[in-house]
């Protein structure tokens, strides 16, 4: 028994407009990832950055939740 065709034919499971909204919103975030990534450290902790040499992700993760939880531009990101 042959199956009815699906509706909209050929266009498959994602929409055009959805596809050009997800392109914009790439697009937009790459433009503003210079702006985002522009803010700074605490005096304490640009100088343990400044002085460390080699791989260390523990206090670099440390360091980037502590600034997450402390920082006031992400405080206020999640407030609003």
């Amino acid at each position: 028994m042959k199956q009815p065709p699906l509706r909209g034919g050929d266009r498959g499971f994602i929409s055009r407009p959805l596809v050009l909204q997800f392109i914009l919103v790439m697009l937009s975030l790459f433009a503003l990832a210079s702006t985002a990534a522009a803010h700074a450290v605490a005096e304490g902790d640009k100088g343990y950055i400044q002085e460390i040499t080699g791989v260390h992700l523990l206090p670099f993760i440390y360091l980037g939740a502590k600034h997450m939880v402390t920082g006031y531009d992400h405080l206020l990101f999640c407030s609003a």
